[in-house]
């Protein structure tokens, strides 16, 4: 017998992390003298009490522990320790104590969170992670509370830098998005004067223009200017979504409308690049509660991709339905230059360049898909690009016929 006993705290000792065991009879018949409120109710109530919590604390006398827990709190052996932490509760104790409490009489017989640890010998802040347990042979008499601890200060310091550093990346975000919301609106007035005034030029309202290279040169700076306050709205739209200040406004919509609206504007692009584009859609009506003016917008720019990444002659193809789910189902798909796994991919990121279609020169600003794909998202629904070099690609977008979960998670705190 005496030999196992040895051979157990020959173990404990070789255990690298600090073990308490303490006898918390004594507490537990302290409790049963007192009127104690409900048992979720107790830490609070001892906590309100820090006299009592005191005596309760020095009734807890450390039974056993380890070479490793004396090294914690960098003492010389045993005894020292357990006369310390008798005398004076180190930092933590008496909330951990009060914690401890309200579990067991609740029952919980296994307990783990993390608190702030005494000091260490250099004086710094500690925090360790608390593992409690009481064994069965002791839930009547709570003779033996068993802790394990362990130094978590670095992983601790690490999520304190992380939520430091995500607070002030969002902050930075909020700032990006009020700058370029800032800026959008000082370029937008001008643009949209060279727009509106290179328009007038072309049908040349208060006269003739002259040489046939004014007007070359107006429909140049009306294009310039409309493809720049395109691309001003679409970096405005993603910012917003990426840094949640984006919502919806809901409405009953009837996806033909949404369809029709958007082949209207790339239609004239589309039959002058000798493309033949095919509707695909059940003659009754596929109505959604989403944001109308978003759901055209994910449509006209994966229409507007289609269109510029197909050679004259192929085909687009756009159907919608819904799938046996009752989720609205959207497909974009076309004959054109088509993409590898590692290209698409690219495509969906913001100022994603795909190099193979930059040297075909076709440029663009690489804001189209993942504004779609955010927008999409926005709703609650996904966005699946599929796509092959020399064959085409086919874009699925899923919706909820519903998408009032999604606003509600925009909306939540």
């Amino acid at each position: 017998m005496l030999q196992a006993v040895d051979s157990y705290h020959d173990l404990m000792h070789e255990i690298p992390l600090p073990i308490w065991i303490e006898d918390w009879s004594r507490v537990k018949n302290r409790l049963e003298t007192l009127d104690l409120p409900h048992a979720e109710e107790v830490e609070d109530w001892l906590n309100a009490q820090p006299e009592l919590l005191l005596e309760l604390y020095h009734a807890m006398p450390v039974v056993d522990t380890n070479a490793a827990a004396v090294a914690f709190y960098g003492l010389r052996d045993r005894e020292q320790l357990i006369d310390n932490v008798m005398a004076e509760p180190p930092v933590g104790s008496l909330e951990a104590s009060s914690h401890l409490i309200g579990a067991l009489l609740s029952e919980n017989w296994g307990l783990d969170w993390v608190l702030k640890a005494p000091t260490g010998p250099d004086r710094r802040e500690r925090w360790m992670r608390a593992s409690c347990y009481v064994p069965p042979a002791s839930r009547d008499t709570w003779d033996r509370v068993v802790y394990i601890t362990q130094d978590v200060t670095r992983q601790r310091q690490a999520e304190v830098a992380l939520a430091r550093a995500k607070s002030e990346a969002d902050a930075a975000n909020r700032s990006k998005t009020e700058f370029l919301a800032n800026v959008s609106h000082e370029l937008r007035t001008p643009l949209n004067a060279i727009a509106g005034f290179s328009d007038l030029l072309l049908e040349e309202k208060f006269g003739d223009l002259g040489h046939e290279a004014y007007r070359d040169y107006a429909r140049v700076i009306r294009d310039s200017g409309e493809h720049l306050l395109d691309l001003i709205n679409d970096l405005l739209d993603l910012s917003k979504v990426e840094s949640g200040v984006a919502s919806l406004r809901l409405d009953l919509v009837d996806m033909h409308n949404v369809v029709n609206s958007a082949l209207r504007l790339v239609e004239d692009r589309a039959r002058r690049d000798g493309l033949k584009v095919t509707v695909t859609m059940p003659v009754q009506s596929i109505e959604i509660t989403a944001d109308e003016r978003k759901l055209r917008q994910i449509l006209i720019n994966l229409l507007s991709n289609a269109v510029k990444f197909t050679p004259k002659g192929g085909a687009i193809e756009v159907a919608g339905t819904r799938n046996p789910d009752g989720d609205v189902l959207l497909v974009v798909s076309d004959t054109g230059i088509g993409m590898t796994d590692n290209e698409a991919e690219i495509a969906l990121e913001r100022f994603g360049r795909v190099e193979s279609l930059s040297r075909r020169g076709i440029d663009g600003a690489g804001l189209g898909l993942p504004l779609a794909k955010a927008l999409v998202e926005l709703h609650g629904g996904t966005l699946d690009l599929r796509s092959q070099p020399g064959e085409g690609t086919t874009v699925t977008v899923v919706l909820p016929s519903d998408c009032s979960a999604a606003l509600d998670a925009i909306n939540a705190p």
